[in-house]
């Protein structure tokens, strides 16, 4: 595959991650300011999608098609914008595995149970303030490498 195949790929990559990821925050917000439970559910059904859809496929595209466009390990620590991109990444990725992802699986759990009970539980508020922080941490973090990108000479 070419190298401007691949930026092509890479690009595509980077508009799904950061385009998911920022559209979900703003439909997500205003869905929980509804107060409406359906509504809400359903928004929850859709970000829980739309990551595995549109976020970890642009991830996946990012870091392999920018992988591929290293020419070698040495590269990487000839040249610090890569580096210091990869750790950028790198750190978006473990907030997103190890902070949102479990905070979305209880916002659903806790959803599911308020559908029943007729009423929405105060603890998905908590947990969508957490959510709120951690994307937002998981969302700047790769405008890290594409300033670098932009920027390397």
């Amino acid at each position: 595959m070419s190298y401007t195949t691949l930026k092509m790929f890479h690009l595509l990559g980077v508009v799904l991650f950061l385009g998911n990821i920022v559209v979900t925050a703003v439909w997500k917000t205003m869905a929980n300011r509804t107060g409406q439970l359906t509504i809400i559910h359903f928004s929850q059904k859709l970000v829980n999608l739309t990551d595995i859809v549109f976020t970890a496929t642009g991830a996946a595209l990012v870091a392999v098609t920018g992988l591929m466009m290293v020419p070698s390990l040495d590269y990487i620590h000839q040249q610090s914008w890569v580096l210091w991109s990869l750790a950028a990444f790198g750190g978006s990725a473990l907030v997103w595995v190890t902070v949102l992802i479990p905070v979305q699986v209880r916002q659903t759990k806790v959803l599911r149970e308020s559908m029943a009970a007729g009423q929405l539980d105060p603890s998905y508020h908590r947990l969508s303030r957490w959510w709120a922080v951690a994307g937002t941490l998981a969302t700047l973090l790769p405008l890290i490498p594409m300033w670098l990108m932009t920027h390397k000479g």
